[in-house]
């Protein structure tokens, strides 16, 4: 068990830490900002679907931006919205190579 406050460890029994007077947790979740890097742009709605199917075969989380204003905005009809661009895949920066290796035949 963690104090989620001063983040120390405590045994199993203990509910609350006697600093901080704080309920326990059983996991600690970093503070820290994950950096998402763009992976693949496009806006064929049939390479965004494979390039989601790799990523998710090969179990790399990853969020897409831009898709639903593409919709929004009628960019996928002319195949390509000016104004913001293609849609984007982006994975965090630590699975950036593994996921550039898996895409790297849909990008050429």
């Amino acid at each position: 068990m963690y104090c989620p406050k001063c983040k120390s460890e405590f045994s199993d029994g203990i509910k609350e830490c006697p600093k901080c007077k704080t309920s326990l947790v059983k996991v600690l979740i970093k503070d820290d900002y994950l950096k998402f890097v763009t992976v693949f742009c496009s806006s064929n709605p049939a390479l965004l679907a494979i390039a989601k199917s790799l990523l998710e075969d090969a179990n790399i989380r990853y969020f897409v931006a831009n898709e639903n204003v593409q919709d929004f905005i009628g960019g996928r009809l002319t195949g390509f919205n000016a104004a913001i661009g293609g849609v984007e895949i982006k994975v965090c920066e630590e699975n950036k190579e593994e996921a550039d290796i898996l895409l790297q035949d849909l990008l050429s």
